[in-house]
């Protein structure tokens, strides 16, 4: 006695019915309106802060109080402080462009592709997990010399 399952979704009483070879839609879902229009493409998320210290070229940077310092990931302090990377040297006082999301070309990266970067040590960006303080992604390479900035949550390591 072979059962066919049945699924009855309510309130629209739309019925899937299941069998190991072959669905059954009843009814049939209509595209909804179209939602607001998005930023242009090609624009580049950066936002302008205050260095504390003399910043290089891409590193990763936390927010701390009166501007940016080098990120570091040995220091549990700074978890969840990340807020990009720099994409200029800027001496300390000084405005230091860090870019927060989309594409960032450097060509002295060797990234790996299907490995995800995070910040290391004194805000260095590495395809290596960090061993102590925290661990945060802050992207995905798009080719060895690319990475398209996503910055998650930061990890506290035990």
């Amino acid at each position: 006695m072979g059962l066919t399952p049945t699924l009855l979704i309510q309130p629209q009483t739309t019925v899937v019915q299941t069998s190991a070879t072959s669905v059954t839609v009843v009814t049939v879902a209509e595209q909804g309106p179209a939602g607001p229009a998005g930023p242009a493409g090609g624009s580049v998320a950066v936002q302008g802060y205050v260095a504390t210290v003399t910043v290089s070229a891409y590193p990763a940077v936390a927010a701390i109080a009166g501007g940016i310092a080098l990120g570091d990931s040995a220091q549990a302090a700074l978890a969840g402080a990340i807020v990009g990377i720099a994409t200029a040297g800027t001496a300390a006082g000084s405005s230091c462009p860090v870019q927060y999301a989309g594409e960032l070309t450097y060509n002295g990266w060797t990234w790996v592709m299907g490995k995800p970067i995070f910040v290391g040590a004194g805000g260095v960006l590495t395809q290596t997990p960090p061993a102590t303080g925290f661990l945060q992604s802050v992207g995905t390479p798009t080719s060895a010399t690319s990475l398209f900035i996503n910055l998650q949550p930061a990890i506290l390591i035990a």
